[in-house]
């Protein structure tokens, strides 16, 4: 739904909403819900980027 709904309708066309939808599948799908407590997602293969492991607010702002 969020790629669809084209956040603010900055995407213009077939090939952006295309290109929007890929990030989003790598970004948000049922592999990120179905961690363990104090693993992480990388979105990457390098494990430069991954998925912050937060259940609080306070939690959050301590590891950003």
């Amino acid at each position: 739904m969020i790629g669809q709904i084209n956040y603010g309708g900055r995407v213009t066309d077939d090939l952006d909403r295309t290109c929007l939808m890929a990030t989003l599948r790598k970004c948000l799908n049922p592999d990120l819900l179905a961690l363990n407590p104090g693993e992480k997602y990388y979105y990457s293969d390098s494990e430069e980027y991954y998925c912050l492991n937060c259940t609080t607010l306070d939690e959050f702002q301590i590891m950003i």
